[in-house]
């Protein structure tokens, strides 16, 4: 959910291109919300390309973008179109004003129509809402709007609910008496809720039977047999600790929580964690100039400490290292 309300928002920001809308559709969210099946997915893609709908609610919303005030190949011309061809059949020749009716509404596909028009619909009322400033309550209530609209009310995505829930009512309730008649943008409202949020749902089965799959987190460390840890890239992981322009706080001050050394206290604590075996995985090569690139700082922290505490055996004369012992290349090789 919390994934989700994050997309939305970065989307009311964009040009609502077909690809866009379609990843909202496919989300797991949407699809428990308006009940959408794959065959749902597989025909609503089949409309949009045969509809012609690239981008733009409609004209008005391509000028925003410096385009041609049209509603030409917009979301508006392709739900206008298969609207007029829930109502009558043209056989591709026939035009009801300057609209060519799209033939496939009918039957089952009728019922379908209705979801497409409902989120499209929705998305477009809810994007002119958010492309004006607003202050911190009106931007309170437009986003307890926008998660009921689009947001499923059920047990299992309770506790993410609740947690955007506590961080939209925090605009009003906490900060609203700083700014009172101050008119803020969404991309200031998205920001700030990111950093509110940025740690991560709560929900989730942690600890199950099989495999899982987590993030980080302080104080969530359980023992296992095999722990895994994928993208230890160079500039990855730590975490670079980036401090707004405007931030004239000061330099870093004892105390001062750092996200860089909370990954490198995570990393330690994953290390004391792993019973038997710990898998470390990092892009060593680039695919572009064929060049090596490092891994994260703290895995070669951890093959030179290994290096001081043991002694590896010579091979063909030559002394080994525990890089030479544990890292393994794995070949690029292509998907799909």
């Amino acid at each position: 959910v919390v994934d989700c309300f994050f997309d939305l928002l970065e989307f009311f920001e964009g040009r609502a291109t077909n690809r866009e809308v379609l990843d909202l559709l496919d989300s797991s969210i949407f699809r428990k919300r308006f009940e959408l099946e794959d065959d749902d997915i597989e025909v609503f893609r089949s409309w949009i390309r045969s509809c012609h709908a690239h981008w733009g609610f409609d004209g008005e919303h391509r000028a925003r973008f410096g385009s041609v005030k049209s509603d030409e190949h917009t979301w508006r011309h392709a739900l206008e179109r298969m609207a007029l061809g829930y109502c009558m059949h043209s056989n591709d020749e026939r035009m009801w004003g300057s609209v060519l009716p799209f033939d496939e509404i009918e039957g089952e596909n009728a019922r379908r129509f209705g979801k497409l028009y409902k989120v499209i619909d929705g998305l477009g009322r809810m994007e002119q809402e958010a492309s004006r400033d607003k202050s911190l309550q009106e931007w309170t209530k437009f986003l307890e709007k926008l998660t009921d609209f689009f947001f499923p009310t059920d047990n299992l995505t309770y506790m993410d609910r609740r947690r955007v829930h506590v961080a939209v009512n925090a605009l009003s309730e906490e900060y609203f008496s700083l700014a009172e008649r101050s008119l803020v943008p969404l991309r200031v409202i998205r920001y700030h809720l990111s950093n509110v949020l940025n740690v991560g749902t709560t929900q989730g089965q942690f600890l199950t039977a099989g495999v899982t799959f987590c993030g980080l987190r302080p104080m969530r460390s359980v023992n296992a047999r095999v722990i895994c840890l994928i993208g230890m890239n160079e500039g990855v992981f730590p975490r670079h600790t980036q401090k707004p322009s405007f931030d004239l706080s000061g330099k870093r001050r004892a105390g001062d929580r750092s996200a860089r050394e909370d990954d490198r206290y995570l990393f330690l604590e994953t290390l004391w964690c792993a019973r038997e075996h710990l898998y470390l995985s990092f892009v060593g090569q680039s695919i572009r100039q064929n060049q090596q690139i490092p891994p994260s700082v703290v895995i070669n922290e951890l093959l030179e400490a290994v290096d001081k505490l043991v002694d590896f055996e010579e091979k063909e004369g030559s002394s080994r290292k525990a890089r030479d012992v544990f890292v393994q290349l794995q070949s690029l090789h292509p998907f799909g």
